[in-house]
C-alpha cells in the first residue's frame, strides 16, 4: 500500500516549528487520548508541554509503526537509517 504524497508550501515560522526533546502519551476523555511534546529540562528536572494532540488511541498504533519504519539501527554502528 502507497502512501499518499502530502505537501505543503511552509514559509517564515511555520518552517521552524516549536521545538520538542520527549513526548507522553496521556488518557483523555471517552477512547481519545491526548500525545504531549515536551520541553525537557534534565538539569531543572522539568517538563513543558509545547504542543498536544488529541487523537484517538487506534491512531498510536499508526504512530508506533511509522516510528519503527524510519528509526535507526542502533546495531549499526554508523546509525544508518531503515527506510
Amino acid at each position: 500500500m502507497s502512501r499518499p504524497k502530502w505537501q505543503k508550501d511552509l514559509t517564515g515560522d511555520e518552517l521552524l516549528g516549536s521545538f520538542a526533546n520527549a513526548f507522553r502519551v496521556t488518557k483523555g476523555p471517552g477512547a481519545d487520548c491526548f500525545l504531549d511534546f515536551l520541553l525537557y529540562s534534565a538539569l531543572e528536572r522539568r517538563a513543558v508541554v509545547v504542543a498536544r494532540v488529541r487523537v484517538q488511541q487506534e491512531f498510536l498504533s499508526t504512530v508506533c509503526g511509522r516510528l519503527d519504519e524510519v528509526l535507526f539501527d542502533l546495531t549499526d554502528p554508523e546509525g544508518t537509517c531503515i527506510q
